[in-house]
């Protein structure tokens, strides 16, 4: 191959690996495979000069409130964090200067430099401080966990702490991500090599119990709570249909694809082939931004979804009572 060809196809080849989300990691996964936890303030943020940064090229300040993990590795007060802020996709680490954050963090062995682990995932900023000591709690709980010697155990206390997650909005994409990814696109992109949780730990009667209180709270559905819907419909459907229709009633003036997720729902749940052709043409449209026929699509949808109800889903599953 000449030499000016192969610089192509390694040109592009590069392009479409760098192009290409990562696997989505949740909490869980941040926490055990992160050299560093930590709680603080980005002080100030920057552009490296330098141009030995071929893949990072920007800075962060970071001001250290706490360190929830690798306390024997850090002795600064602040520490700089290195990030690729240019990148496109996969999603770069956002940082901001002021902001309250907890980073999940590793150290280049060689060059000694702070980076952050799993791109976009790898930092939480938080905007209602409120957030922050459930948050750190589930941190603590986590690494607790991550020590014990008996494996069921370790299951038993996982599916629990994931139920916990659930209860507070920072981290409830993070418990219902693992514990039904296929409600979420991004899971298309999960090619971890980790050992999933294993599917004989079926959430107890008083999981799902607590779950539904908390769906119960939820005024307006948003992405994060779609694995809570297909959690739950299998064991409340009435509940769970009639939330969902009215949830669209609601949102119906929301974003095209949120309402195509309300929409395949209630269609599938039903069981009508009907509305499931008017959710199929609605995601058909919405790509090329249909707005008239998109309504037109929604407003049927509407009329004919009142007179359907929730299949009963007779359950395979056993229960897991510890």
């Amino acid at each position: 191959m000449k030499p000016h060809l192969l610089f192509v196809v390694l040109v592009l080849f590069s392009f479409q690996v760098f192009a290409y989300p990562i696997t989505p990691r949740p909490l869980r996964k941040l926490i055990i495979e992160s050299e560093f936890v930590i709680h603080g303030f980005v002080k100030s943020i920057g552009t490296l000069k330098s141009t030995d940064h071929q893949w990072n090229d920007s800075y962060a300040v970071l001001e250290i409130k706490h360190v929830l993990k690798g306390i024997v590795g850090i002795c600064e007060d602040t520490i700089v964090i290195e990030y690729p802020a240019g990148l496109v996709c996969p999603a770069p680490p956002v940082y901001e200067k002021g902001a309250e954050v907890i980073v999940f963090l590793n150290k280049n062995k060689k060059t000694g430099i702070y980076e952050t682990h799993a791109l976009s995932y790898g930092v939480r900023t938080f905007n209602d401080p409120q957030n922050i000591p459930p948050f750190k709690q589930r941190v603590n709980e986590m690494i607790q966990i991550q020590k014990l010697s008996d494996n069921e155990e370790t299951e038993i206390q996982t599916i629990d702490w994931l139920v916990k997650c659930v209860k507070n909005p920072s981290t409830r994409w993070d418990g219902l991500y693992e514990l039904n990814s296929a409600s979420y696109f991004m899971s298309y992109y999960d090619n971890s090599s980790d050992k999933p949780l294993p599917r004989k730990l079926y959430l107890t009667s008083e999981h799902k119990n607590e779950l539904l209180e908390i769906l119960a709270t939820i005024d307006m559905l948003s992405h994060d709570e779609l694995g809570l819907i297909d959690v739950l419909y299998q064991d409340f459907p009435k509940q769970i249909m009639s939330l969902l229709k009215d949830q669209l009633l609601k949102l119906r003036k929301e974003h095209p694809y949120f309402i195509q997720e309300l929409m395949i729902r209630i269609a599938n749940f039903s069981g009508n082939k009907r509305l499931v052709k008017l959710a199929e043409e609605y995601e058909d449209l919405m790509y090329d931004e249909e707005e008239k026929k998109l309504n037109t699509i929604l407003e049927e949808f509407l009329k004919l979804m009142q007179n359907v109800k929730g299949k009963e889903v007779i359950s395979t599953s056993s229960e897991n009572v510890g």
